[in-house]
């Protein structure tokens, strides 16, 4: 009796073993479906990838083709990037280098000076910085602001020639005006300054933006002289916290 008991034991098995096996069988061709399915939409995916990047690539090509004074404008311009940042860059390191502690500051007059040209330092650059803005105002809103532009260039070379002149004032009390850190910040200053009084480049890079039309160029040409207020604002910060540290214990009024 066991002997055939076991029999349809063994059946039951049989038939449960070649189902699973079934089952098995559909569960991997469905998993490999849904792979092949992942696959084929990942390559699909990179396709689109590959698709958009070309078409990005094509369009800036074409407005290459179709733009290229407006590329080209970005770099003839009379006065450089450079020659609006540096000199307040090289002025605010001299600065930052400078001694608050020497035998000649123990002297309550030298301190009086120095706090003097520091607080006149602070006026002009604050004055440099609102003509900067006053400019780009006009520019942005005045159609007829080239008429002045030659005006403005002489007030702003004026207003950095007495930057400069206070600069050696500070350089020469604090004896560093041989330094020749000190010696390039005044000459990058000047330059600029000499560059202002001349005018004409100026009046070029004002007429170029607005005879082109073009807010974009209109706006690139405030841009830039916005940033070159950002960097002397920068030196005027660094002029009062000198101030601060060698303020006199009785400041001259």
């Amino acid at each position: 009796m066991r002997a055939e008991d076991s029999c349809p034991k063994r059946e039951v098995n049989s038939v449960s073993f070649r189902r699973s096996c079934r089952h098995t069988s559909l569960v991997l061709r469905s998993a490999n479906s849904a792979r092949h399915t992942v696959v084929v939409v990942i390559i699909k995916d990179i396709e689109k990838t590959w698709n958009t990047l070309a078409k990005c690539t094509r369009a800036l090509a074409l407005v290459a083709v179709l733009e290229p004074a407006a590329a080209l404008e970005q770099f003839d311009q009379a006065i450089s990037d450079a020659s609006l940042t540096d000199p307040w860059d090289l002025e605010k390191a001299v600065v930052l280098s400078l001694p608050v502690t020497s035998p000649a500051l123990d002297e309550p007059h030298v301190r009086s000076q120095l706090h003097a040209t520091l607080r006149k330092l602070e006026e002009e650059l604050a004055g440099f910085e609102s003509q900067v803005l006053t400019f780009i105002e006009r520019l942005i809103g005045d159609p007829q602001y080239p008429y002045v532009a030659a005006e403005n260039s002489a007030e702003m070379s004026a207003q950095i020639a007495s930057i400069e002149k206070n600069f050696d004032s500070l350089y020469t009390t604090l004896a560093v005006e041989q330094r020749a850190d000190a010696r390039a910040a005044q000459a990058s200053l000047d330059a600029l300054r000499s560059t202002l009084a001349q005018k004409t480049p100026f009046e070029r890079d004002v007429s170029r933006a607005l005879g082109s039309g073009s807010r974009q160029e209109i706006l690139s040409l405030g841009t830039r002289w916005w940033m070159a207020t950002e960097h002397a604002i920068a030196v005027r910060k660094a002029v009062a916290e000198l101030k601060q540290r060698l303020a006199p214990s009785t400041a001259v009024q």
